[in-house]
């Protein structure tokens, strides 16, 4: 089983300043205030940058235009960059956080076997930029589960009606 996802994850109403240029954007209500705006294939085409990758040698679908939006909302509060790929028994998970315009956090990446991810959930990528962004861990889970990133298992399918 596979499962990917990119995305921007902030408060809520940090996306209420999203630019007119993102009309296509969706944003995703999640768990205790959080949001996710899934960075589709079509959102990507529609910020027209090219596919200039920025930090290419920690992420593979960071583009130029991606980070000035996520550097524009992050005036509005800290916003969070996420890639991550399970597929097979690997795991790859790569992270960046904007505050006030500025790089805040990272960018961290970790790839790892699947079987051993038990015991490094807490120290991975997702959940060190959501503590960043001070998503809450409630009854022994982590960050990730808390905000339920798990519940789809593509980027595109965060766009269906939730």
């Amino acid at each position: 089983m596979a499962y990917r996802l990119w995305a921007l994850i902030a408060e809520s109403n940090t996306f209420r300043s999203l630019p007119d240029i993102c009309v296509t954007a969706e944003i995703i209500s999640l768990e205790h205030g959080y949001a996710l705006m899934p960075i589709t294939n079509a959102l990507a085409a529609h910020l027209g940058d090219n596919g200039h990758l920025v930090f290419d040698d920690h992420f593979k679908h960071l583009t130029s235009g991606l980070r000035v939006l996520a550097k524009t909302l992050s005036m509005h509060g800290p916003v969070a960059y996420i890639e991550a790929e399970f597929w097979g028994p690997f795991t790859k998970q790569a992270a960046n956080v904007w505050w006030k315009g500025h790089n805040n956090f990272g960018p961290v990446t970790e790839e790892i076997m699947k079987d051993i991810r038990s015991k490094f959930i807490p120290h991975l990528p997702l959940n060190r930029v959501l503590k960043e962004l001070d998503v809450p861990t409630e009854d022994g889970r982590d960050c990730t589960d808390t905000l339920r990133l798990r519940e789809h298992l593509s980027t595109e399918d965060w766009n269906v009606e939730r």
